[in-house]
């Protein structure tokens, strides 16, 4: 554009001539796209009641482009847009709210808490549903902003509450849900007049607020709500609002502010609730949880003051319906319940799918006294899962090996065998103590644990302690260790019992002689494989 043209533009845009609007007005609807954005940028920078009127009037009309130019200078368009919020005209008083949100008018927070609040006012709805809206996107953009525009808005933050503060003392008057809701959107719990909202049950304020907190989906009131539970000294309504809520988008995200565990104040608060509404006739909400939130829920219920025989009817719902996470807190929940119902579902538990349910059903079998309850133990040592092996014998500690070995010298041939046999099933360290025994300074324990070899019939496994023991100072070690060798089938274990025929004590070399005579004897018998012969292919035999 030639450069008369800009000036002329800039001289339109500078002039206190009412004129100049009209002609701006006029080069709007010119052809020409540089006449048209250079007049719409010099109307931008006059201030004029015609000016503000043509933009809202023909509103609809404006490019995408223009309107955000109109956003971004702020104020263009406030005082046509206050003019007609407040106007009888219903139409007029829905299209100034539609474009104060569309231009983020913060500033008229004031003026439409104002309207919401007049009786009088006709369009008051209008007024309060476009405050409701314009104060949840400022919400959103505190939420989401960087450092770089935050400053802006916690200044209209600090704006807008204050005009919310004003109405919220006059709210037992004008009794707007939409100012209380917009209210409770920018506030915290720290403040004083959040703090008293709930101080009188019978006036209006309480009424509305309790009705918005037990309905709202509203994030930033979800979050105030939730809150409650970090408190010292917390106000019992609204943690009972929090309790009274059974619509999953609430309670699930109740259950995930404390999915990573409960502090001691919130375990405390938690207490305090008497009742929690999801706890009774909520199945299907509670069975399509996720199974961190079962988790947490069960969690939730038995730190709370619910009745136990509700607590008891969603553990049961849990172990038959809920997921690998909820069952397995179902099961810690019935730790400290000995009632026959108690124990029978654990014993139904015990044969969960998922390994780390019947594992924790296990380790709470014998408590019980449950009967059989060894014998069914035992039999899930041989379980294809470790945790399941690893919770038996945790259930069997008392029967470990180093206790076996201290009995020992008590014990018959027959007890021995049987219980060595068991104990060495359960202990999985048995065979590593074993050596260490085999292996001890002292020759008391050396022989002895030879003896435990024998009897258990182990010398294969044993087979190099023992050949290592063929070297001990001591002649009766030796003695015990070459006659323990006779178990064995190794050519090792022949070469270490010939090298013992050599031994410089006769009875040594009596007792590796009758070794390699056992084992010659059992290669002999031994029978012999039997090799098919190949035949053909397609052939049978």
């Amino acid at each position: 554009m030639p450069q008369e043209f800009e000036k002329t533009y800039e001289f339109l845009a500078r002039s206190g001539n009412a004129a100049a609007t009209p002609v701006l007005i006029a080069a709007l609807r010119s052809e020409a796209i540089d006449i048209r954005d250079h007049a719409f940028d010099a109307l931008l920078k006059r201030t004029s009641v015609k000016g503000e009127a043509y933009l809202f009037e023909n509103w609809d009309d404006l490019s995408d482009a223009w309107k955000q130019k109109i956003k971004l200078q702020m104020g263009v368009m406030t005082t046509m847009l206050r003019e007609r919020l407040l106007s009888s005209s219903r139409p007029e008083s829905e299209k100034a709210a539609a474009i104060a949100l569309q231009l983020e008018e913060f500033d008229l927070v004031r003026t439409m808490a104002s309207a919401a609040e007049d009786q009088n006012n006709p369009n008051r709805d209008v007024a309060g549903r476009c405050l409701v809206s314009l104060i949840d996107r400022l919400r959103k953009l505190l939420d989401e902003a960087t450092d770089a525009r935050k400053r802006n808005l916690v200044i209209w933050r600090g704006r807008a509450m204050e005009a919310l503060e004003d109405s919220m003392r006059r709210c037992n008057s004008h009794q707007s849900e939409d100012i209380v809701e917009s209210f409770l959107m920018l506030t915290s719990r720290e403040h004083p007049v959040f703090r008293h909202l709930l101080d009188s049950p019978a006036s209006q304020v309480y009424r509305i607020t309790l009705g918005i907190l037990k309905r709202t989906l509203r994030p930033s009131i979800v979050r105030l709500i939730i809150s409650i539970f970090h408190e010292t000294s917390p106000c019992l309504t609204l943690l009972s609002a929090a309790a009274w809520r059974t619509d999953k988008p609430f309670v699930t995200q109740l259950l995930d502010s404390f999915s990573s565990g409960m502090s001691e104040t919130e375990m405390r608060n938690i207490k305090k609730i008497p009742s929690v509404a999801w706890c009774n006739d909520q199945l299907e909400m509670l069975e399509s949880l996720t199974g961190r939130q079962q988790e947490t829920a069960l969690r939730f219920l038995t730190t709370s003051s619910q009745d136990r025989d509700s607590v008891f009817g969603v553990i049961h719902f849990f172990l038959t319906r809920g997921k690998p996470e909820g069952r397995l807190a179902a099961v810690d929940s019935l730790a400290k319940d000995r009632g026959a119902v108690a124990s029978q579902l654990i014993i139904d538990a015990t044969k969960d799918e998922d390994p780390d349910v019947a594992a924790a059903a296990l380790r709470q079998l014998r408590n019980r006294g449950i009967p059989g309850s060894l014998k069914y133990l035992l039999a899930q040592l041989d379980s294809e899962h470790e945790v399941v092996r690893v919770a038996v014998r945790e259930s069997l500690e008392e029967f470990s090996f180093s206790k076996f070995l201290a009995a020992f010298d008590l014990m018959d041939a027959d007890r021995r065998k049987t219980t060595g046999h068991l104990v060495r099933k359960i202990d999985s360290q048995s065979d590593q103590l074993l050596i260490a025994e085999l292996t001890s300074d002292m020759q008391s324990r050396r022989r002895r644990a030879i003896e435990v070899v024998e009897c258990l019939g182990i010398a294969r496994q044993m087979e190099q302690p023992l050949l290592e023991l063929l070297k001990c100072d001591d002649y009766l070690i030796r003695v015990a260790a070459a006659n323990a060798l006779a178990g064995c089938n190794s050519d090792t274990a022949v070469a270490g019992l010939r090298e013992a025929l050599l031994d410089r004590n006769v009875s040594v070399q009596q007792a590796a002689e009758a070794s390699l005579q056992v084992i010659a004897e059992r290669r002999t018998t031994a029978p012999a494989i039997r090799i098919r012969p190949k035949t053909p292919a397609g052939e049978k035999e």
